[in-house]
Formats: structure tokens, sequence, C-alpha cells
């Protein structure tokens, strides 16, 4: 394969989901960077192989996947440590480190609230400049007024708005409430299936169950009674407990 042709057709996804075109030069500065004052001094010749082994990784893939930034640093760090750089790769890892802290403070955020943040509302290590891009879709004010604490959406917007533009089916309400289930297992089971719908994009769900028949009621089928409505809230329970949503299961 002719690499040099594909440079042209290479695209880096950024943690705001822009797509960039790949520019070896800033895989080689980094590398060159974090060996400073690494272990043996800058090795320009390793720095420039390894930032064509990346290169040539990327071509060979890059119709079936989609490589991001934070893709491309950890090729850099399993490469380092292939070339015995032991001491380079770790700062390099501590660089990416701290340069997270920087893009965190930006918002102040503490250890705590970053933690809610990004195992909930963050999209695929797209950072906060890029959460904010993504929520506001890229509307300035919007971006502003959240970075000063004078407003915020709903939960459900700050997590899937604008995920729709890369291809998941989400919804930006919170709570729905459902037509209660008719007395007979057809309704139930209706309902069952909507709910497990709503949950899938993010919804939780309200639901009133007062049409079915107490435990012990006659029924006309094999089972002579009814298991009673209790039986029937295990059933709507046990859909929150499979179709999750990050550990986020609701049902009142």
């Amino acid at each position: 394969m002719n690499t040099e042709n594909l440079k042209d057709e290479l695209f880096i996804i950024k943690r705001n989901g822009d797509k960039v075109k790949y520019d070896g030069s800033k895989i080689l500065n980094a590398i060159i960077k974090s060996m400073d004052e690494g272990e043996n001094g800058i090795d320009k010749k390793m720095s420039a192989e390894i930032e064509q082994d990346i290169f040539e990784e990327i071509c060979n893939d890059f119709h079936q996947a989609l490589f991001t930034v934070e893709s491309i640093q950890d090729m850099i760090e399993d490469r380092l440590m292939k070339y015995g750089r032991y001491n380079t790769a770790r700062r390099y890892i501590k660089y990416r480190a701290e340069r997270d802290k920087v893009r965190r403070k930006k918002w102040e955020m503490t250890d705590l609230q970053y933690d809610i943040w990004s195992q909930k509302y963050e999209f695929e290590n797209e950072g906060f400049e890029g959460f904010l891009d993504r929520i506001s879709s890229g509307n300035n004010d919007i971006k502003k007024l959240i970075r000063e604490r004078k407003f915020l959406f709903g939960g459900r917007i700050l997590a899937s708005r604008g995920l729709q533009h890369k291809g998941r089916k989400v919804t930006l309400s919170n709570c729905y409430v459902m037509s209660p289930p008719e007395d007979n297992l057809e309704s139930i089971f209706e309902t069952s299936s909507k709910l497990a719908r709503t949950f899938s994009y993010g919804g939780g769900c309200g639901l009133h169950i007062g049409k079915l028949r107490p435990s012990g009621s006659k029924v006309n089928n094999a089972a002579l009674t009814t298991s009673g409505a209790t039986s029937f809230m295990d059933l709507f329970s046990k859909v929150t407990e499979i179709i999750g949503q990050k550990g986020r299961r609701k049902i009142i």
C-alpha cells in the first residue's frame, strides 16, 4: 500500500467530535517532548519510526475504524513501551493526566463532580469543551451561561443532546407517564414493551397500575386466579433491570 497517497484522506476525531486531517508532526513533537528529560535523551530517529509506525497502522485500518486523539495517544504509549523507553512512557502518561486536569479546571470541578460528569454525561472522551459544544449546538451564548453557572439543561439533555448526529437513538426528556395497563395480559406485556423502548433511549417512566386486579381474583384462563398487581410490578421492575442506562434505572 502506498501510504503517502492516503495522507489527505486520513482524519482524526478530536475530543469535541470535530474531524481534522492527520498531522504526524504533532505526534512527533509529543514524543520528542516526552524524551526531553527521559532516559538516554532525545532520539529523533526513534521518534520518527514510532510516528511512521502509527501512521501505517492508521492507513491499514482507517476504512474500518475511526481514530481519535485518545486512541493515538494510547498508541504512542504502547510504542514507547515496546522500544524500552519506560521512563519516557511514564512522563507521557503523566503529561496526559496533567492536560486532563487543565481541561477539567476550566469549570473548576471537584473530583466527585468530575467523576459524575465523565461517567454520566461525557460522550466518548469528548472533553469538557467538546461536551459544551455538543449540548449547546455551538451556541456561544449558551456555553457562556453554563460556564458562569447561570444556566444548565436537564439531565437527559446534558447526556444526549447532539448524539442523534452521531447515529445514537436518544431522548431529551427525563421522565414519561405511560397509559396505565388494562387488566389483561396483552395490555400488561404491551406496557412492558413500551417501558423497554423508553428506557433504551434514556428516559424514565411513571406508571399507574390501579386497573390491575388484586391477588386471588378470578380469571378466565388456566391459572383460575390472578397473581395480582404486585407480581406485575415485579415484571416491570425486571424490565428496568434488563434495560440499563449506564447504571441509571428508574421506575416510579
